[in-house]
């Protein structure tokens, strides 16, 4: 075959598999099936805090009118959440320690129901911070996801051959002034949910530079999803 014919068949292949892998979707009920009575233990990366991270979805909730899923933390976080299987996942409230709630004026959804590999996707909210029913103040929240698309997760409980990547980086400024966010890399494999995530939490400064920079990371130890229980070794 002639030079010319076998480069430009190598050429055309080369931009069909570009287009195919630019077009690929992922549909999110796959890779978040997190229902009530679901748990997630992660082993704790960070060499300075020996205790696991523990994420568990307890109980649904009513909020506004509209069933919810509740999504605790054991570091004192708690969101109020929702994957829809037509819109998306929606975020409703988010809950620090001290019984302070952060209340967006209208549910957030971070991603839709169907997501594209290479794609961005930005949201944002007013939100309004409230202390056992008084109100503290209020703000704006933002995010951005990026949808990475398939890699593999090695971790304590198992490898885990087939997972959607995204980065989520939040910002917003707080009642205090202070602008905060957090630059989030997560794997979620598919029918099984969150199994490993690397970050880290910052301040702004006046010019955007980020400080007070933590960092903090976790893989999957044990899990309990759809009523079965899962640990190293299983």
């Amino acid at each position: 075959m002639n030079i010319f014919i076998r480069c430009f068949f190598c050429i055309a292949f080369g931009f069909l598999a570009i287009s195919a892998q630019a077009q690929t979707k992922y549909r999110l009920a796959d890779y978040m099936p997190n229902h009530a009575g679901d748990s997630l233990l992660f082993q704790n990366l960070n060499p300075a805090i020996k205790e696991p991270i523990l994420i568990a979805w307890p109980d649904t909730a009513t909020f506004k009118g509209q069933t919810v899923l509740e999504r605790t933390e054991s570091t004192g976080g708690r969101r109020l959440e929702l994957l829809d299987p037509a819109e998306g996942w929606k975020l409703f409230l988010i809950g620090f320690q001290k019984n302070t709630d952060m209340i967006f004026e209208k549910p957030l959804l971070l991603l839709p129901a169907e997501v594209e590999h290479g794609a961005v996707y930005r949201s944002s909210s007013p939100f309004s911070v409230f202390s056992s029913g008084r109100k503290l103040g209020a703000g704006i929240q933002n995010y951005e996801i990026k949808v990475e698309g398939h890699d593999t997760s090695r971790t304590p409980l198992r490898n885990f051959g087939e997972c959607l990547v995204i980065i989520t980086t939040a910002t917003r400024t707080d009642t205090d002034g202070v602008r905060r966010g957090y630059e989030i890399k997560e794997w979620y494999a598919r029918e099984f949910g969150l199994v490993k995530m690397a970050g880290e939490a910052f301040t702004l400064d006046a010019k955007g530079a980020r400080t007070r920079v933590v960092k903090a990371a976790g893989m999957l130890e044990k899990a309990k999803v759809a009523g079965e229980s899962y640990k190293w070794n299983d």
